[in-house]
Parts: structure tokens; C-alpha cells; sequence
């Protein structure tokens, strides 16, 4: 009975981890396609005909890649909160919802009394197509969301990373 147990919490453990593992890899493949796109995208806007050198159209999908990390991260925080140290689960979700306000409102300059935003939405009613115009505060955001899947790694380095233990003769074992 007692193995049954531990056996099941084995598995219940196993996809817990395997779960973080997926986010963390999504956020990489949607951290590859938001800067600079990638060939599976490109080969789904050939199949429904879009003109994938389109840079009205690439910055859309740049643009939905980030949104879809940001989706992400809010999935891994929530599945993260209870194994990583509190300060730092603070201050990974600090730096997030500085980010999100940065995407939906822009940045504001009090000096300039002017705000910047990422990216903004064009439609040419013409041609009944839908576009995007990249700013320069997209970008920063970008090295942001970068600089927080880092602190999300280095947050979970404990049960990512082997570590380092010695045996009673003294040998190290990873």
C-alpha cells in the first residue's frame, strides 16, 4: 500500500516538473518567433496564403507571440509559486506586471509628458487587411520579458540543474 503511494506521488511529481519544462519551452519557441519570427510560422501564412514578407503582417505575428508569452508566464507563475523562494516569486511578479502595464498603456514620460506604446494595430480597409506597427518600446519590452524567463530559470535551478552532493568516502555526485 505504502509503495502504491509513493509511486503515485512519483508520477504526480514527474508531470509537475514536466509541465514547468513545457512553459519554460514555450516561452523560449514564442521568445524566438516575438523577435524574429521563425519557418513554422512563416510556412502557416503560406498555407493560408498571407504575405509572410509582409512587414505590416510579420510585426502581427510578432506582436501575437508576445501576447502568448505573456499568457505563459501567468501559467508558469501560478504553477511555480509554491516551490520557489518568496522573495524572488515577489520580484519575478513585480517585473511582470511592470511589463504587462507596459504593453497595455505604453510608458509614460512625465518629462516629455508623452506616452510611448509597443506596437499599435492598422487596418486598410481597402485591401480588408489587418497589420501592426512596431515601436521601439516593443523591443525593450522584448529584452524585459528575456530578463524575466532568466529569473524564472535561475529561480528554479534547484530542480532544473543537478546538484552537486557527496557520498560518506568524500566523492562528488551530481
Amino acid at each position: 500500500m505504502g509503495e502504491e503511494s509513493r509511486e503515485s506521488e512519483k508520477n504526480v511529481s514527474d508531470k509537475f516538473l514536466d509541465l514547468i519544462f513545457e512553459s519554460l519551452q514555450n516561452l523560449q519557441d514564442f521568445e524566438t518567433c516575438m523577435n524574429r519570427g521563425c519557418s513554422n510560422l512563416i510556412d502557416f501564412m503560406r498555407e493560408f496564403n498571407m504575405n509572410y514578407q509582409d512587414p505590416l503582417i510579420m510585426n502581427y505575428v510578432r506582436v501575437e507571440n508576445m501576447m502568448l508569452m505573456i499568457q505563459e508566464f501567468e501559467k508558469l507563475f501560478t504553477n511555480i509559486r509554491s516551490i520557489v523562494d518568496e522573495t524572488k516569486m515577489k520580484s519575478m511578479e513585480d517585473k511582470f506586471k511592470k511589463v504587462k502595464v507596459e504593453v497595455e498603456k505604453g510608458l509614460s514620460s512625465k518629462k516629455e509628458k508623452k506616452t510611448y506604446i509597443a506596437f499599435k494595430e492598422t487596418i486598410n480597409q481597402k485591401l480588408k487587411t489587418r497589420g501592426m506597427v512596431i515601436y521601439p518600446l516593443f523591443d525593450l519590452i522584448c529584452k524585459e520579458l528575456l530578463i524575466l524567463r532568466g529569473d524564472v530559470v535561475s529561480g528554479l535551478n534547484h530542480i532544473l540543474f543537478s546538484q552537486k552532493q557527496e557520498t560518506p568516502s568524500g566523492k562528488q555526485i551530481y
